[in-house]
């Protein structure tokens, strides 16, 4: 993913976002039984994150588009927290580079092992990165 968002047509963009808006309610509704916060195309990608704070760690599902042609998506896990001017994190993969039907036909199993994976972390097992 570019640093300054998507930079292909607005074809590629819709064929890549249109998986995640079908599964927008369901997310939706898991966010909702867990006090999180659905967050959509951050950094203008096509993209749904999962956040919520639990024991003073931010924590994130993140499941993105990667390639409009090959239709493939990441499921992702990040955990970080900041202290004394220093971010600490660390992060995991649940599907690197996959086909929609491996994480659509799998979706809620794929977001409850996420919740029960960032949940079981803690302020130890987060590294210290190079900058805020």
């Amino acid at each position: 993913m570019p640093n300054g968002g998507f930079d292909g047509s607005i074809e590629d963009w819709q064929k890549m976002e249109a998986p995640l808006l079908e599964i927008d309610i369901l997310l939706a509704e898991f966010a909702t039984e867990r006090n999180m916060e659905v967050v959509r195309n951050y950094h203008n990608w096509p993209q749904r994150y999962l956040n919520w704070d639990s024991k003073g760690i931010h924590r994130s599902i993140q499941i993105l588009a990667v390639d409009a042609n090959k239709m493939t998506f990441h499921v992702s896990l990040i955990a970080w927290a900041d202290k004394n001017d220093q971010r600490y994190l660390t992060s995991g993969w649940l599907k690197k580079a996959v086909p929609w039907l491996n994480i659509k036909g799998n979706l809620h199993e794929l977001l409850e092992e996420g919740y029960r994976s960032l949940e079981s972390w803690s302020e130890k097992d987060l590294k210290p990165t190079s900058s805020k």
